[in-house]
Order: structure tokens, then C-alpha cells, then sequence
């Protein structure tokens, strides 16, 4: 009976902040995009276009979730590596059928079908890791693996960059990468030592570009990613151009105040270049200012713990890894996002879970829950046959000790008849 409380518990929980943060994104969406659709032709001029399909792919995702019941996640460590050559497959399709956006050929299509192919490889690197450690469990404290573990998503992440310039969801791959293997191969001083390479790099790169900040007319000569620091670093001196986003973001998120300004009254979003997307935090805060965001960080919070609650249960590796590394996709995407639109860390363009607007994303998110709540309802299966195994055992020890008393009284009469006799 505890059982079944505590699967009730972690599966409804799971299931009202997955519902409550996407309904919340539906609102945040429709405020910030209405006014963009309206002035564009390709949204047919409609406020709802986006709203509406975004409430597409929510159905999409929470109909997986639902159908997850019927699902045993074990199965994906039989196809777990598979589905990463394929995902592997569809970054080169890119050359080919990719669809540029913004300067960046991140999109991929075939047919009538349109997805992000980097969502696509952050789930199937997660499943091919999980697979990995469940299958090499026995060496996981040796150097060796932890490297093995690396290279798996290095690999995808290491193509998405070359041939889709998405920097930042290669970042985002990599960072999945390294919280799995941190929690799982054994080898805390190897990841330390590369965590501390990584950041002392990153350091030395930025300080190179802080040293010779170049004027706004020798900006345009620079590479992406050196415009990109050289922006975040002082966004003031390219406010014209390059720096003209970041500002607008800061003075959404500093007119919000308390309460904000009221859900639909958001200035900076008529002033932002695309408000639904990775900046649409800002106009949140601005709308609905320091209450709506601590709102959405306790919700996002919540569900986070019980995905973290979900890994530590889980009854194998296999699950394990897997809860952890959906927990680490959208910790470490929602955190880059919440950093860039306050200006602690460069602009990525990486969408907001739950809030930004994206099909691809906000399906695969969803997908991902319900992988979520396949591991639970596993654990709390297991836990169900193993308190029957125990009745079923105690029924048996006490028949065997029923029988021995009744046998032993039976022998006791018929000595004392044949004494009697």
C-alpha cells in the first residue's frame, strides 16, 4: 500500500508541474508573440499562429507521457545506439537538406517534416551513455572508460558545431556529457582536472578579447563567437548593432519590478528581434516581473527534484543515467538561458525549457518526461513484487511452521494412545 502512495505521489507530481509549466508557457508565448505575428505574412498575420501550434506539440508530448504507461523503458537499451547513429546520420543530412535560419543551418527537412537536429542528438547521446554504463558497469572506475564516455557525446557535439555553427548546442551535449560520467565512472579526480581546464581556457579567451575590445566598425571583421564575448563584455558600446538585443533583454527584465507591468504590457517586446524565443524570459519578467519568475524557477525547480528523486531510485544503471541525464539537459539549458538573458554569459540562442517557443523542443522535453515516469512506475513495480515475494514467503514459512506444530501435536497423540493402550 506504501508502495502504491509513493507511485502516486512522484507520478502526479511529475505530471502538475509538467502541466503547469507548459500552461504557463502558453501564456508567456501568446503575450510575447501576438504583436510579432501580427506583422508578419509567413504567421499569416494571425496572433494565435504560434500559440496554436505550439499547442500541438504540447498535445504531441503529452500524449507520449500518457502512453508511457504502457511502456517499458528497458527496451531502449536495445535500440538506445541505433537511434544514435541515426542521429549521428541526421547532422550530415543537414548539408543537404538543412534549412539556414538566422545564418545557421540548424534545421533539418525532409519531406513535409521540419526538426532541430540538435534536440534530436542531446536524447539519443543520453540513451547511448546509459547504455554504455550499463553494459561496462564492472570498469567504470578506469581512466579509459570515463574517456570512452567523453568521446560519446564530444563526437555529435563536435559535428553539430562544424557543419551547423550551433555552438551552444554542442555546449549543451557536452554538458550533458560530462554531469552523466561525473556521477557514474568513478573518476572525480580526472573530471575536476578537465572541469578546471575547460573554465581556465574559457577564461584566458575571454580575457584575450576584454584586453582589445575593438569600435562597433571593426566588430563586423571579427568572427561569430569573438562578436558574440566581445558584445557581452561591454553591450553598451555595440548598442546600435550587435549589442542591441542584450540591452533590450536588461531593460525588460529591470522595468519589471515586483508584479511587472501586467501580462500583454510589455514595451521591450515590440523592440526585441524574435520575443518567443530565447529572450522571451525577459519579457516574462517584465510582464509579470520578480513574482511570475520565482513562480516558474519553483516550478522548474520542483520538477527537477523529482527527476533527481527518480534517478537515485531507479533499479538499474541503465535508468539511472538515463533520469540523470534528462535532469542535466534541461538544468544546464534553462540555466545558460536564464545567465544570457541577464547578461552573465554570452548570447547562444538557446531556447527556454518549457517556455520558449519550438516544436521540436517542447515534444522532445515531454518525451523525455515520459521516459521519466517509465523508470519510476519500473522502480515502483520492483518495489511491489519484491513486498509480495515477502508475503508470499512469510505465507510459506508460516505453513511450513503450522504443518511442523500440527505434525509434531499429531506424533505427541499417538504416543500417548499406544501409552495408554
Amino acid at each position: 500500500m506504501r508502495g502504491k502512495e509513493k507511485k502516486n505521489c512522484v507520478d502526479m507530481n511529475i505530471w502538475m508541474a509538467s502541466i503547469m509549466l507548459s500552461v504557463m508557457g502558453a501564456v508567456v508565448l501568446y503575450s510575447a508573440s501576438a504583436y510579432y505575428c501580427s506583422i508578419r505574412s509567413y504567421c499569416n498575420y494571425d496572433t494565435t499562429y504560434f500559440l496554436k501550434r505550439q499547442a500541438l506539440f504540447m498535445l504531441a508530448g503529452f500524449g507520449v507521457m500518457i502512453l508511457s504507461r504502457y511502456f517499458d523503458y528497458t527496451f531502449l537499451e536495445l535500440v538506445a545506439w541505433p537511434l544514435y547513429w541515426i542521429g549521428i546520420l541526421c547532422i550530415f543530412l543537414l548539408l543537404l537538406f538543412g534549412v539556414e535560419v538566422n545564418g545557421a543551418v540548424r534545421w533539418l527537412k525532409l519531406g513535409p517534416v521540419q526538426f532541430q537536429v540538435a534536440e534530436i542528438i542531446k536524447i539519443t547521446v543520453i540513451l547511448a551513455l546509459s547504455c554504455f554504463i550499463q553494459k561496462h558497469w564492472r570498469s567504470l572506475g578506469k581512466p579509459k572508460m570515463t574517456i570512452w564516455l567523453w568521446m560519446i557525446g564530444a563526437f555529435p557535439a563536435g559535428l553539430i558545431y562544424l557543419i551547423s555553427s550551433d555552438f551552444s548546442s554542442a555546449v549543451v551535449i557536452m554538458g550533458i556529457d560530462f554531469l552523466i560520467s561525473f556521477t557514474s565512472a568513478r573518476t572525480e579526480k580526472m573530471h575536476l582536472l578537465a572541469g578546471a581546464g575547460v573554465i581556465l581556457a574559457a577564461v584566458v579567451y575571454v580575457l584575450r578579447i576584454a584586453l582589445y575590445l575593438p569600435t562597433p566598425a571593426e566588430l563586423e571583421g571579427w568572427k561569430f563567437r569573438d562578436v558574440r564575448i566581445a558584445v557581452f563584455l561591454k553591450p553598451e558600446l555595440y548598442a546600435e548593432n550587435r549589442g542591441y538585443q542584450t540591452i533590450q533583454g536588461l531593460m525588460a527584465v529591470g522595468t519589471g519590478g515586483l508584479l511587472g507591468r501586467g501580462l500583454g504590457n510589455s514595451l521591450q517586446k515590440y523592440s526585441l528581434p524574435e520575443p518567443h524565443t530565447d529572450m522571451i524570459i525577459s519579457v516574462m519578467i517584465e510582464e509579470t516581473g520578480l513574482f511570475g519568475f520565482l513562480m516558474f524557477a519553483i516550478l522548474l525547480s520542483f520538477l527537477l527534484y523529482q527527476i533527481l528523486r527518480t534517478a537515485a531510485n531507479a533499479e538499474d544503471l541503465f535508468g539511472r543515467a538515463a533520469a540523470t541525464g534528462i535532469f542535466s539537459h534541461i538544468a544546464t539549458q534553462a540555466l545558460i538561458n536564464l545567465a544570457v538573458n541577464v547578461s552573465l554569459m554570452p548570447n547562444t540562442g538557446l531556447p527556454l525549457p518549457f517556455l520558449s517557443y519550438g516544436g521540436t523542443s517542447i515534444t522532445l522535453l515531454l518525451a523525455e518526461l515520459a521516459l521519466v515516469l517509465s523508470i519510476d512506475r519500473y522502480h515502483q513495480g520492483e518495489i511491489l513484487r519484491r513486498e509480495l515475494r515477502k508475503m508470499r514467503n512469510f505465507r510459506i514459512l508460516r505453513g511450513e511452521v503450522e504443518n511442523k506444530e500440527s505434525m509434531e501435536k499429531k506424533k505427541q497423540e499417538e504416543k500417548k494412545y499406544r501409552k495408554n493402550a
